[in-house]
């Protein structure tokens, strides 16, 4: 019996692996991959993008506080608005929904065979998640 177990666990293993291979390897995933290095390269990119996180940081800070102020939130929109026109953040945001899309189909196809919701049973439980 033992054994029989440790050929599952090595064959789960296997298939996980084979998996996360494949997956890292599919089209939206390595087109993914390369927007982000396309943004890591691109200094105008990095910069609308390091502001637009910074904006929004500051603006849920002020939402939290009651602060936020019309100011606030049409700086927000500009930003963004400036985010959106650029075309690498446009194709980063355009990839990362592409893939989160894919991973969604991942999901639902795995679940249907375990007849339990994957992506729920995959998150890790304890201190950090």
């Amino acid at each position: 019996m033992a054994t029989q177990t440790t050929d599952l666990t090595l064959e789960v293993q296997q298939a996980l692996d084979a998996f996360a291979e494949n997956l890292l390897a599919s089209e939206p995933f390595v087109h993914y991959d390369d927007c982000g290095e396309r943004m890591m390269r691109d200094a105008t990119a990095q910069s609308l993008w390091r502001q637009l996180r910074q904006m929004e940081g500051h603006l849920r800070a002020t939402q939290a506080n009651g602060e936020a102020s019309a100011d606030d939130i049409s700086a927000y929109r500009q930003l963004y608005a400036a985010a959106k026109a650029n075309p690498v953040i446009a194709e980063f945001w355009q990839a990362q929904s592409a893939l989160q899309e894919s991973l969604q189909v991942a999901n639902r196809e795995i679940s249907v065979v375990l007849g339990a919701d994957f992506a729920r049973l995959a998150r890790r439980s304890g201190c950090c998640s």
